[in-house]
Formats: structure tokens, C-alpha cells, sequence
């Protein structure tokens, strides 16, 4: 349900969030509504299952490293990837693998 608790989460910059009875907004947690209740009816996956995990980069949110951090349950890898749809070649990289290596 990560997903759905962060389209709510993201839902409050969008203008008349506040008005949850009619219009948009409303439309949108009924549709959020419906998704969580049809998600809940599934039967729960198997223990060695694959897993997908949003992993959100939300302002004042915990970095990417501390959120996979939280559901990973195996020895942690010597490496690791990042797919990103933007490419970004920028001061900040060095920092974020110093990050990465850390953990």
C-alpha cells in the first residue's frame, strides 16, 4: 500500500486539497479508496517472493539508502544500480555514493 499512501501524501500540493466532498479531490480518494480495498482482497504473497518497493524522494523524507534500508531483510549487497528517468550529472553524486558505500 506504499504506493497509495504516497499518492495521498503528494495530494495535499495540489490545489483545493482540502476539499475532500466534491470536485477532484474527492473523485481521487474515492479512486485511492477503491485501490486499497481491492489490494487488501488479494491473497498476501509468499515469504520468498519478488517484491517491488516504491521508494519515493519526498522533501523533509528519509533519503533512498534509509528507505530500502527498512524492508530489506536479506544480507545487504557488495553493489547496487540506480535506474532513473532523469540523468543527472551534478555535484551531488559523490555525496550519494559516499552514502551508498557507508551502508
Amino acid at each position: 500500500m506504499g504506493c497509495v499512501t504516497f499518492l495521498r501524501s503528494v495530494r495535499g500540493f495540489a490545489p483545493g486539497s482540502n476539499l475532500t466532498k466534491t470536485g477532484p479531490q474527492a473523485a481521487l480518494s474515492a479512486f485511492l479508496s477503491s485501490i486499497e480495498q481491492h489490494a487488501g482482497s488479494l491473497p498476501a504473497g509468499k515469504a520468498d517472493d519478488a517484491k517491488c518497493l516504491l521508494v519515493p524522494l519526498m522533501p523533509g523524507g528519509n533519503n533512498i539508502v534509509r528507505q530500502i534500508e527498512d524492508h530489506w531483510v536479506s544480507p545487504k549487497p557488495d553493489r547496487a544500480w540506480a535506474l532513473s528517468p532523469f540523468f543527472d550529472d551534478n555535484e551531488q553524486l559523490p555525496a550519494q555514493l559516499k552514502v551508498l558505500q557507508a551502508s
